[in-house]
């Protein structure tokens, strides 16, 4: 993952993670919650849309808000990635400080 990256090399950039999932089974959960606590620069927001409903724009924006100069990737189903995509780019952000990973098939 690029947060694992970034911590093995030593690379100190502000990071958000919003991580969103239908059930409270977070993959990678315990080293998210130990980096995050280990690196002031990392940042886990947990989101459980069966507990909570479906992530909408404000939210998303909320828990990780729009920053100029800010890298965004996406990665989970294609439609969300698209989804997000085009919340990022209605509000400004350029193609080019956006990567996504499409998960097909879960």
């Amino acid at each position: 993952s690029m947060v694992k990256f970034a911590i093995d090399h030593n690379i100190k950039i502000d990071m958000i993670v919003l991580y969103a999932s239908k059930t409270d089974d977070f993959p990678f959960y315990d080293e998210l919650c130990e980096w995050s606590a280990r690196y002031s620069f990392l940042n886990v927001e947990w989101y459980d849309t069966k507990l909570k409903g479906r992530l909408k724009k404000k939210m998303i924006f909320t828990l990780a808000p729009l920053k100029k100069g800010y890298l965004y990737y996406i990665a989970g189903s294609p439609a969300m990635v698209q989804n997000i995509e085009t919340f990022l780019f209605d509000s400004g952000v350029s193609e080019k400080d956006v990567m996504d990973d499409e998960f097909r098939g879960y």
